[in-house]
Formats: structure tokens, C-alpha cells, sequence
């Protein structure tokens, strides 16, 4: 019984070690082409209303990561006027609302 359980337990251990180093690959693959793109993603939960940038939105939008918090109120401040349009969309994908939908070239 115990010798069942544990080759089931390195079976699944095995698998998940692989799907892991998959899951690592696949990112540096997104981060690489993100970044010879100059481009940036970011991600926002509806649900607490807060806004996620990677390296590169920081670098798009000119602020930097050490002294701006990506929040609906400093992406309509001033001192982003910069990004123009782009903030315009991002400040309002980042208000708690309905679905929005945005892309930014």
C-alpha cells in the first residue's frame, strides 16, 4: 500500500516539476518578445479594483516603479499627462466598473 501511494506521489511530482518548467519557459518566451517589442502587459482584478504593471508599461508610460503606485487616481493625476491617450485607456480599464476592453499600439 505505502509503495503505491508512493509512486503515485512521485508520478504526480514528476508531473508537476515538468509542467513547471514549461510554464517557465513559456514566460521568459512572453517576456522576451514583450521586451524586443517594447511593449508592457499589465493586469487588473475587478474584484479590489488594483492595476499590475510589468517592467514594461512603467517604461511606455515614463514613471517609475520605485515612486508611482498604478492606481485609477494617479493614472488620471498630472504628472502622467505624457502618456496622453494611452493613460486616458488604462486609467479607465483600471476604475472599478463593467468589462472594459482596451488596446493600446
Amino acid at each position: 500500500m505505502n509503495a503505491e501511494l508512493e509512486e503515485r506521489v512521485s508520478a504526480r511530482t514528476a508531473e508537476l516539476e515538468a509542467s513547471t518548467s514549461q510554464l517557465r519557459q513559456s514566460e521568459k518566451s512572453r517576456s522576451l518578445a514583450l521586451a524586443a517589442g517594447s511593449m508592457g502587459s499589465w493586469d487588473w482584478d475587478r474584484s479590489t479594483g488594483e492595476c499590475l504593471w510589468d517592467d514594461g508599461q512603467y517604461g511606455i508610460f515614463g514613471v517609475n516603479r520605485k515612486h508611482f503606485g498604478v492606481t485609477a487616481e494617479n493614472l488620471s493625476a498630472e504628472k502622467v499627462r505624457e502618456g496622453g491617450g494611452a493613460f486616458a485607456s488604462t486609467r479607465g480599464a483600471c476604475a472599478p466598473q463593467k468589462e472594459s476592453r482596451i488596446e493600446i499600439r
